[in-house]
């Protein structure tokens, strides 16, 4: 068990009343981030075009909007480049993986045979 919500005293927002026990299961949470190299994996494999990986709502993103990668994504000559302050720059593929929505990091995990934590999960540490 786990307390969360506001502890008193200061500013809160209503939304964080009443504090209150959150039970938690035992859980693993990954030691690292995720890389760049391992997200481009997820994309090669079609990551993108598969709806089974996908919350209803995140398919619904990547095909209204053609979604095929994270956002300032993009390939030339058959590498992968990201737009940034400094212009164009070739994906550092050891680097983690960085603007990505909710939907793409939930069809990540699921593709890569994990999930995201749960709120009390993610502000807990073990």
């Amino acid at each position: 068990m786990v307390f969360v919500g506001h502890k008193g005293g200061q500013f809160r927002f209503d939304n964080e009343l009443p504090r209150h026990n959150a039970l938690l299961q035992d859980f693993l949470r990954q030691d690292r981030l995720i890389t760049n190299g391992e997200y481009l994996d997820f994309i090669s494999d079609d990551g993108y075009a598969r709806q089974g990986l996908r919350l209803f709502r995140g398919w619904t993103a990547v095909t209204q909007n053609s979604w095929y990668a994270p956002l300032h994504r993009l390939t030339r000559n058959g590498d992968w480049h990201k737009f940034t302050l400094a212009g164009v720059v070739p994906i550092d593929k050891a680097a983690p993986v960085t603007h990505e929505s909710y939907f793409e990091a939930d069809a990540f995990d699921r593709w890569a045979g994990k999930r995201l934590p749960t709120e009390f999960e993610w502000n807990t540490v073990r």
